[in-house]
């Protein structure tokens, strides 16, 4: 018994120093990519004085937000495990560490699903601008995202109501309202990512029946793949081990606002890193000018699809016609 007590409190160490080299790196790398996009954003506003501004207030607002929320996360994270280990034994370290009612846990778990919430929020949002502004399409989203306040509140109001030690799985209070958020941001991150992707696969055969080139999509669409597989699969990642009551949960737990913050940031750095040599060379063609990033999602991907789609009928309806006529 006393081994295995022994072998548990090594763990929960040894996980919890994981977690924070791990979520030190993504912080790393949220900071640089946020830094780099506001940059390109910039540069890209002095290019184009006489045009729209890509460089908006939604997108300072998204991104100072996640900026100040995931770092501020990662301090806490080291400021409990400098508190946890200072001046104590290895069991009260894992006592206080693992402790649901500490002030500086309940402030990350805060944190946590207020990243969850605006990384939801922009993935919804993009869906939104990809569908035309189609208001039928958000509405599933919406309503599961409602449901993630709904969590979000009351996780963070049972972690301050919770005094005892860690919590013992989904029968816990905690437990419950953490695992309902949690499948609530896989509902939604699933169902937009299939809507964005099934959007821009349509808009991608619509374009090539019109005979207009479209190899940007096919350009845009990985990117856009990559940034919300990453951020999905890191939640199904905390979302398992928690349920299962693994001690990995502490590092998808920690890494979770970092996660969140790289997949809304990393699709605008990449489009701009690979627009933004090429700006000088575009003259305006339907798909020769380059994304904006106003609505972090490139608006030409419900225009031009909606431009294609009534070229296509238009030149279906001449061939009729021409038909009939022969």
């Amino acid at each position: 018994m006393a081994n295995t007590a022994s072998e548990n409190v090594n763990g929960v160490l040894s996980v919890n120093l994981a977690s924070i080299c791990i979520e030190s790196l993504l912080c790393g790398m949220f900071d640089s990519l946020t830094v780099a996009s506001i940059y390109i954003l910039h540069i890209r506003t002095e290019a184009r004085r006489g045009g729209r501004p890509p460089l908006t207030l939604p997108v300072l607002v998204v991104s100072g937000t996640l900026l100040v929320a995931v770092t501020t996360h990662w301090i806490l994270s080291i400021c409990r495990l400098f508190i946890g280990l200072g001046g104590h034994g290895s069991q009260a370290a894992v006592e206080y560490l693992t402790e649901c009612g500490q002030p500086l846990y309940v402030a990350e778990v805060a944190i946590v699903f207020l990243c969850t919430i605006v990384a939801d929020a922009v993935l919804v949002f993009r869906l939104w601008v990809v569908w035309s502004h189609n208001k039928t399409v958000v509405v599933p989203p919406l309503a599961i995202m409602v449901g993630l306040v709904v969590c979000s509140v009351g996780g963070t109001y049972t972690s301050m109501e919770v005094g005892h030690t860690e919590n013992d799985g989904l029968t816990s209070k905690v437990g419950k309202w953490t695992m309902s958020g949690l499948i609530c941001t896989l509902c939604t991150d699933l169902y937009c990512s299939c809507m964005i992707a099934g959007k821009l696969l349509r808009t991608h055969r619509c374009t090539e029946r019109a005979g207009a080139s479209c190899a940007v999509i096919l350009n845009w669409l990985p990117i856009y793949i990559e940034s919300a597989a990453f951020y999905t699969a890191w939640t199904l990642f905390y979302a398992i081990t928690y349920g299962a009551q693994s001690a990995a949960r502490y590092i998808g737990a920690a890494c979770l606002p970092a996660a969140a913050g790289i997949a809304c940031t990393l699709i605008n750095v990449h489009i701009g890193f690979d627009q933004l040599p090429k700006s000088e060379q575009r003259q305006g063609g339907m798909w020769d000018r380059a994304p904006q990033f106003t609505t972090w999602i490139p608006e030409w991907v419900s225009e031009t699809y909606d431009n294609t789609e009534a070229q296509a009928t238009q030149s279906r309806d001449s061939r009729e016609d021409a038909g009939d006529k022969g």
